[in-house]
């Protein structure tokens, strides 16, 4: 009963901390919201990752106006996980250091969730998927992609990078998955759970352990990455660099998953997989990839 009520205080403690840093966070920015601003249903779900869900919602702009705008609010998947409001948590630390930027997602505020602006059309893996290629770069309807779309959308995600280096953030996580696309177009860069700002001088370290390493995508991972000694794995912008050549991947495949000559389901994938890329291994190249490419 003791250790009850000692890991319940404990969890109670953690949990205010990370409230009143979120506070912080918030300052004089205006972005606190008004809980009775915000309309959420767990209908209007839109999906879910390894740290949090995110839900469709209106948010009303002020208390006695009736005009909503339509946005994303993304919490905890378990609203008691330590753990998962820390990323939360983090997530916010990275957005609120960001100015706006046409290809990254963008914060509208705060309320114990992140409210971001709502992306019609989804993640691009599957919207790719869905779409239909046409070899002839001749758009035949809205849902069909051409050659030049393929291209504007690396040059998209390239721009939103480059924008994140100056930040200097890194993103750890940049995959198609993690690429929003609205109905005009334009792509957002999202998902900053594992983000994280550094020193231009320094690299991020990453800590070996048995949860993180779970969290971590691993298909989309630079080789440094895979290093067994701990102080030598590191972050920086070279290695989203490497992630985003795996985008490239995923765009010119049309939403293949990448390394499929492997065996993903093997519980060593991990090392199967930086064992493929030591010997000099790459991936093969995807089936609409253009020659310059």
């Amino acid at each position: 009963s003791n250790k009850y009520d000692l890991d319940r205080t404990r969890i109670q403690t953690e949990s205010e901390l990370i409230s009143e840093t979120i506070k912080s966070l918030i300052g004089d920015n205006h972005l606190e919201i008004d809980p009775e601003n915000l309309k959420i249903s767990t209908e209007n779900y839109i999906g879910s990752g390894f740290f949090g869900t995110v839900y469709r919602a209106e948010l009303r702009r002020e208390r006695r106006n009736s005009n909503f705008m339509i946005v994303a609010v993304k919490e905890p998947s378990n609203i008691h996980n330590i753990r998962q409001k820390k990323i939360l948590h983090e997530e916010l630390n990275v957005m609120c250091s960001m100015e706006k930027h046409p290809n990254i997602l963008s914060l509208v505020g705060v309320v114990t969730m992140i409210v971001t602006e709502y992306v019609e059309d989804g993640d691009l893996l599957k919207f790719l998927r869905k779409c239909k290629f046409d070899k002839d770069s001749v758009k035949l309807d809205e849902k069909s992609l051409c050659k030049a779309d393929l291209f504007s959308f690396t040059f998209q995600i390239a721009n939103g990078m480059q924008y994140l280096e100056r930040v200097p953030c890194v993103h750890r996580d940049l995959a198609l998955r993690n690429v929003l696309i609205k109905n005009n177009g334009v792509l957002k860069i999202a998902d900053f759970g594992l983000a994280r700002r550094h020193d231009k001088k320094d690299y991020y370290r990453f800590c070996r352990t048995k949860t993180t390493d779970t969290a971590l995508p691993i298909k989309w991972l630079a080789p440094e990455c895979f290093e067994e000694e701990e102080e030598k794995i590191r972050f920086d912008s070279k290695s989203d660099v490497w992630s985003y050549g795996v985008c490239l991947y995923e765009i010119f495949s049309l939403g293949e998953s990448p390394y499929n000559e492997l065996d993903s389901n093997n519980f060593a994938f991990l090392q199967v997989l930086a064992d493929f890329l030591r010997k000099g291994n790459t991936l093969s190249e995807p089936e609409h990839c253009a020659p310059k490419m």
